[in-house]
């Protein structure tokens, strides 16, 4: 009865993942204008502001100007000046805040689709020597079961061989050829 080739069963690849970064996670900054800036700075109303504005109300009463246009200008013009330098510093701070995410987040992207194409072409040589060994192991299975085959049959026939031959043959005598 010939033997059949055995089912093997495969070996399986695990496939690795990609590293990646998450550039979410980087601090955001909106990037501003100096003019933005100075209306958050003077619309907060704060102490600084007030201090600018008593400032310029004191230097316009020095000059007898308290409640004039011209001490109302003055102190506008101190609260003013003092917004603009702080809102041109606060401006270029998030500008450049925001030019580095912006750099980051590109070497992120960059990085992560670097991790991804060498973790792909790592999985796809492992795909491919997984494949390799399966192939190979089934071939050698198919070797093994061929060969045992081929004994068996080899085996059948020098049983029939047998069978039809007489066991012993010193019973006969077998003729004798002289050359002419």
């Amino acid at each position: 009865m010939p033997i059949t080739t055995p089912i093997l069963s495969q070996a399986t690849q695990q496939v690795a993942d990609a590293a990646t970064l998450d550039p979410n996670q980087l601090a955001q900054m909106n990037a501003t204008t100096v003019s933005g800036q100075a209306n958050s700075i003077i619309g907060q109303g704060g102490q600084l502001m007030q201090q600018a504005a008593n400032t310029g109300n004191a230097l316009a009463a020095q000059r007898g100007l308290l409640n004039s246009s011209m001490g109302i200008q003055a102190a506008q013009n101190a609260v003013l000046q003092n917004a603009t330098q702080l809102a041109q510093g606060d401006a270029n701070a998030l500008n450049q805040a925001s030019q580095f995410n912006a750099q980051s987040q590109n070497q992120t992207l960059a990085q992560n689709t670097a991790n991804q194409q060498a973790t792909n072409q790592f999985n796809t040589q492992q795909g491919n020597a997984m494949s390799t060994w399966n192939l190979g192991q089934q071939n050698e299975a198919v070797m093994k079961t061929l060969d045992a085959n081929n004994k068996e049959s080899l085996m059948n026939i020098e049983a029939n061989y047998k069978s039809l031959m007489p066991v012993s043959y010193t019973h006969l005598t077998l003729p004798t050829i002289y050359p002419v």
